[in-house]
Parts: C-alpha cells; sequence; structure tokens
C-alpha cells in the first residue's frame, strides 16, 4: 500500500505519508522508518482480524470458541 503512494504522491508531487517515508529513507531518519513501520504493521493486524471475524459473520459453518 504504501508503496503505491509512494510512487503516486512523487509523480503528482503530493506530500503524505509516503513521500514522508520516503524522505526518511533517504535521509536515514530511523525513528520516523520505525514510526511508520509500526504503523504500517498495526494495520495489516488490524486488517487480519477484522477480516477473520467477518469470515466467521459471513459463513455460518464456522464457530469461534
Amino acid at each position: 500500500m504504501f508503496s503505491g503512494a509512494i510512487l503516486t504522491e512523487q509523480v503528482f508531487t503530493y506530500p503524505g505519508l509516503g513521500y514522508w517515508l520516503w524522505q526518511a529513507i533517504n535521509f536515514n531518519d530511523y525513528p520516523v522508518l520505525h514510526t511508520m513501520f509500526f504503523i504500517i504493521s498495526l494495520c495489516v493486524i488490524a486488517a487480519n482480524l477484522i477480516a477473520d471475524l467477518l469470515y466467521g459473520i459471513i459463513d455460518p459453518r464456522i464457530k469461534y470458541g
């Protein structure tokens, strides 16, 4: 997701999180890189949790607990 954001923001010179991540990579800004990768990790974990819960709602054969 962020690789597409980096590409889009570089092409259209739109400042956003992708641009911020690209600048952090270029300038070796490690606290920003750690923060961005932490945010990306949390988004992936949240998306997986939501997908697992919705799968149980959509498919009645799945029982939790």
